[in-house]
């Protein structure tokens, strides 16, 4: 840490205390009803000698089970489909939910502890996560933050983009390169140079 001038910024990682998933899931379940619990809708279970048979398949050939099952996933297409829609909605809603509270967290967590944008390098919409450039002092200011959970040096970033089911998502590929005395610890709400 004595390496650094006093007006080097220095990349870091910061990752702060995550939202409160319960009131993320209270909010899905005010908004569709829908809870993890009451997602499942198929009503006609499969028959315990029917998963019997189909587990048995590894070691036997029984022409039979494949026309049981068949009609097992004829009786509960409906079902299964609607179950799908309600799993669909519960996913968007919770990531769209979990999106705006990142957004609205790690915004304000910037604002707070007056990260400026130009030093924002990456914020994340889906986890506690900020990646910023910060002088020594900076950083001493944002490690003694209650809501700082950890402080790390950031470096050699490769960015990659991936086409997944039609939606392009963009995947940080992240080496870390600690060299002596530019890595921190967050420990005990200090930064300790190792």
């Amino acid at each position: 840490m004595a390496k650094a001038a006093s007006d080097e910024k220095i990349p870091v990682y910061i990752w702060t205390l995550d939202i409160d998933q319960t009131a993320v899931d209270t909010e899905v379940e005010s908004r569709t009803g829908l809870t993890r619990d009451n997602l499942a809708v198929i009503d006609e279970e499969m028959s315990e000698e029917l998963a019997i048979r189909l587990a048995a398949l590894e070691n036997t050939v029984d022409s039979n089970v494949f026309s049981d099952f068949q009609e097992y996933f004829r009786c509960t297409e409906a079902s299964r489909k609607l179950e799908q829609e309600r799993t669909d909605t519960f996913i968007d809603t919770r990531r769209e939910i979990c999106r705006g509270r990142y957004i609205a967290q790690n915004t304000k967590f910037t604002s707070d502890n007056r990260i400026s944008e130009e030093n924002i390098i990456f914020s994340s919409r889906y986890s506690p996560m900020i990646i910023a450039e910060m002088t020594v002092e900076e950083i001493e200011k944002t490690t003694k933050n209650n809501k700082t959970v950890s402080l790390s040096v950031y470096k050699n970033a490769k960015v990659e983009t991936t086409v997944n089911r039609g939606t392009v998502l963009l995947i940080v590929v992240v080496v870390e390169v600690f060299q002596e005395g530019n890595h921190f610890l967050l420990q005990n709400k200090k930064m300790l140079p190792e």
